[in-house]
C-alpha cells in the first residue's frame, strides 16, 4: 500500500548529442509482409533471434544466461519500431565500456551505439530508450532512436534507485533495496516531466523475482502499475503476491488462490513463480505462470515436482486461467495470434536441469502451432496495449 506522497523533479535537461553507432546487418532474408504484424523474439544461451510470424528476421550472436534473468535483459521500445539490449552481460564488461545492439524490427538491421556507465535500460515515448548512469543513478540518457540523437536527463529521487521494474511513455517504475532493517524494497513510480511521483510502499526482499507492467490506458496523467513480489526465495513452498497500483490512486493485491495447483494447498505442499507480466490484447492485465507440488508437506527445501506452466488474467482483482491463451509461457502477438514456450521433457532431477531451463518454441496462428526453436530460454515481444 502506499505509505508516502513524494515530489520529484527534472533537474536539468542536457543537450542533444549525436548517438555513436557502427551498423551491420547480420542476416536478413526475404521477408513476407503479411508476416510483419506479428512480432516477436526469443533468446538461447548464444543468440537473439527477431521473428516475423515464422519467417527469422535477424540473428544477433550474445552470451544470455540460463539463471539469472537480469543479465538477459530485452527491452522494446512501445511503438514496437526498436529492440535495445546490452552487447554482453553486466558483469562481463566494466561500465564504462557498456554497449547496446539496437534492432530496427521492421528491416532487421541492427546498430552497436556506446553507453558509457549504463547499469539499465527501459523504454519510454514511443521510440526511446531510457539509460540508468553508473555511479550517479540521478543521471540517465534518453537515446531517441528514431532520430540517431540522445539527451541526457537528471532526476532527484526520494531515495537512490538500483534498477527499472517497469515504464509507460512517460513514467518509470524504480527498485531500491534498503539494508535495514528487513532488506525491504521500495517501489517508486517517477513522471519524466518532473511533475510529481509517488512512492509505491516497500515489500519484503524477493531478491531478483520482480517483473513489473506499466500502462497508461488510464489516460497518460493515471498510469497504472502491477508488480510482483516472491515470497520465500528458493524454497519449495514459493509463492508471489501481485498489486496493481495507480498514480494518485489505489493499491490493491490481488487474490492468488485460484493459481494453487488442484488437491495442494498453497505455502504447505505447492508453490508457483510468476515469469512473466504483460498487459493484454483486452486491456487486462496477464500472467505466466510455473506452478509444481512438494514432495514434502512443509519443507523448504523439498523436490518441486513440475505442474505445467499455464496463462491467467486479472478479472476484478481475482485472477483465472486464460483459457484462449495456449499452454506453456505465452504472450500475445499481433491482432489475435500468441507464442509459446513450453519444457516438456522438464522432470525433478538435477541431471535433467537444461530441460527445465530450455524449452520449446511455437507459434500459434489462427489455432495452428509451428514449431519455431528449440533449447529457447525466453521469449519477449511488443507492447499491444497501452
Amino acid at each position: 500500500m502506499p505509505r508516502t506522497r513524494l515530489v520529484y523533479l527534472v533537474v536539468a535537461i542536457v543537450g542533444l548529442l549525436l548517438i555513436t553507432s557502427a551498423t551491420f546487418l547480420i542476416l536478413w532474408p526475404n521477408i513476407s509482409s503479411s508476416t510483419g504484424k506479428d512480432t516477436y523474439g526469443y533468446i538461447t544461451r548464444n543468440e537473439f533471434v527477431l521473428m516475423h510470424g515464422s519467417h527469422e528476421v535477424v540473428r544477433v550472436p550474445r552470451r544470455f544466461s540460463d539463471f539469472d534473468t537480469r543479465e538477459n535483459k530485452i527491452v522494446w521500445t512501445h511503438s514496437g519500431r526498436y529492440i535495445a539490449f546490452f552487447t554482453e552481460g553486466l558483469k562481463e564488461t566494466a561500465a564504462p565500456e557498456r554497449e547496446l545492439y539496437v534492432v530496427n524490427t521492421n528491416s532487421g538491421e541492427v546498430k552497436v551505439i556506446k553507453c558509457p556507465g549504463c547499469t539499465d535500460i527501459t523504454p519510454v515515448g514511443d521510440d526511446d530508450v531510457l539509460a540508468m548512469l553508473w555511479p550517479d543513478v540521478s543521471k540517465f540518457t534518453r537515446f531517441h532512436f528514431a532520430t540517431g540523437m540522445s539527451s541526457g536527463l537528471e532526476l532527484a529521487f526520494y531515495f537512490d534507485v538500483d534498477d527499472f521494474i517497469g515504464s509507460s511513455q512517460n513514467y518509470i517504475a524504480t527498485r531500491k533495496t534498503h539494508r535495514s532493517p528487513r532488506h525491504e524494497q521500495g517501489f517508486e513510480l517517477t513522471p519524466l516531466d518532473g511533475s510529481g511521483g509517488q512512492s509505491i510502499g516497500n515489500y519484503p526482499s524477493a531478491n531478483s523475482y520482480i517483473f513489473g507492467a506499466v500502462t497508461e490506458a488510464a489516460g497518460k496523467d493515471r498510469p497504472t502499475f502491477a508488480f510482483a513480489t516472491r515470497h520465500i526465495p528458493g524454497g519449495c513452498q514459493a509463492t508471489f503476491s501481485v498489486h496493481v497500483t495507480q498514480l494518485k490512486g489505489d493499491t490493491f493485491e490481488t487474490d492468488i488462490t485460484a493459481i494453487t495447483p488442484v488437491g495442494t494447498t498453497l505455502g504447505e505442499d505447492s508453490g508457483f513463480i510468476i515469469q512473466d507480466l504483460w498487459w493484454g490484447r483486452d486491456g487486462k492485465l496477464r500472467a505466466s505462470v510455473t506452478a509444481w507440488t512438494c514432495s514434502v508437506k512443509g519443507a523448504p527445501t523439498a523436490t518441486k515436482m513440475p505442474a505445467g506452466s499455464t496463462v491467467w488474467k486479472l478479472e476484478r482483482q481475482k485472477w483465472t486461467i486464460d483459457t484462449a491463451a495456449p499452454t506453456g509461457l505465452a504472450r500475445e502477438v499481433g491482432s489475435k495470434n500468441y507464442i509459446s514456450l513450453n519444457f516438456p521433457n522438464c522432470r525433478p532431477s538435477e541431471a535433467n536441469e537444461d530441460a527445465c531451463d530450455m524449452g520449446l518454441l511455437g507459434y500459434h496462428n489462427n489455432g495452428a502451432m509451428i514449431q519455431i526453436a528449440e533449447d529457447v530460454l525466453e521469449i519477449s515481444s511488443p507492447t499491444i496495449f497501452r
